[in-house]
């Protein structure tokens, strides 16, 4: 059986990919509302990174914050085996 460890690090912008396979698709209504709230807000939750520094989940918020920020916090999964 696996487990997942988390370990949470401030990670450069550039050094993320996108996953190339990503599903969803924002609409503008979408970006926009999530624009208002990390402004209003900042970054709450850390976006979903592998070891690789492949974005797992949380591409709209990096691409939002890309505008603005040159770090996003991250959550490194490791799959201990």
């Amino acid at each position: 059986m696996s487990t997942n460890e988390l370990e949470v690090k401030y990670r450069k912008i550039l050094d993320l990919t996108p996953y190339a396979n990503s599903p969803r698709i924002h609409n503008r209504a979408k970006r926009q509302k999530l624009d208002k709230l990390l402004r209003r807000f900042g970054q709450i939750a850390p976006v979903i990174i592998d070891s690789e520094g492949s974005i797992v989940d949380g591409h709209l918020v990096v691409d939002l914050l890309n505008r603005d920020r040159s770090e996003v916090s991250g959550n490194i999964a490791q799959t201990v085996i």
